[in-house]
């Protein structure tokens, strides 16, 4: 993804934006603010701001004709400051708009420090022994750990969400997708589906599930590999515990091994 200065000028309206960060940092060095993309996102757009009084991260949908449900920013809001007070790393909501400073909603939260770890090679002198790696991979699994024990209803999250019913519409939708894209016939699969489908264990008590964890989605300390700076803000999901587990993604190569 390429963009210019004049593109994010536009998409961040900064002229507008610095007023309203001033305000809400009590900072006025915020009036002088500029904005760059930050390239790799696949879904909203992402930008980092600068001004004398440092950095912070905006968040916004893409330009043009948009999924809600795919670009729900306050969703993500919503999410972000609830999980703020548990033991999960989230950055700090500074400021939500919903649609009046650039048409649709966006916000800004603080800009955290840290490694994203992509492609299938480490940083050089990060985690270069097995003891590190072994510490990366304890900690994307204790933090997910942390996220599946939160109680939705202690966080303010029991209307978030339909956890019950979740491995059902899973299988429905699998099924769904591989009737819709197969174009040969393939008897086991549709014999797999039909036993999934009669045999839908009974759901344990709701939990935060999130729906793209995966190491090069989230920010790990630079300094301790044992440790994760902030979790991915891509959009959580409130269902059954099992379904939590089962859903969570795998990264195709863990950055350090090879493929």
């Amino acid at each position: 993804m390429t963009s210019t200065a004049g593109d994010a000028r536009s998409l961040t309206r900064t002229e507008a934006l610095g007023p309203l960060l001033s305000r809400a940092t009590g900072d006025d060095r915020w009036r002088q603010v500029e904005a760059e993309l930050i390239t790799g996102g696949k879904s909203n757009l992402t930008y980092l701001l600068r001004s004398p009084a440092g950095e912070l991260i905006l968040r916004r949908p893409p330009s043009g004709s948009v999924l809600a449900t795919a670009h729900d920013m306050n969703r993500e809001v919503r999410v972000q400051r609830a999980l703020a007070p548990t033991a999960v790393p989230v950055p700090e909501v500074i400021l939500y708009d919903d649609g009046d400073l650039l048409g649709v909603p966006c916000y800004v939260m603080a800009k955290v420090d840290g490694l994203v770890l992509r492609g299938s090679a480490l940083p050089a002198g990060f985690a270069a022994a097995g003891a590190g790696r072994t510490a990366l991979g304890h900690a994307l699994a204790d933090c997910l750990a942390e996220l599946h024990a939160i109680d939705p209803a202690a966080v303010g999250l029991s209307d978030f969400g339909r956890p019950n019913g979740f491995v059902e519409r899973q299988i429905r939708r699998w099924r769904a997708q591989w009737e819709a894209s197969s174009d040969v016939p393939a008897p086991a699969v549709d014999e797999l589906a039909s036993r999934l489908a009669a045999n839908i264990p009974a759901g344990p008590a709701a939990a935060i599930a999130h729906g793209d964890y995966r190491i090069d989605n989230c920010i790990v300390d630079a300094s301790d590999p044992g440790r994760l700076a902030a979790v991915p803000r891509t959009l959580p999901s409130r269902c059954g515990l099992a379904g939590a587990q089962s859903s969570r993604k795998s990264p195709g190569r863990f950055p350090g091994r090879p493929a």
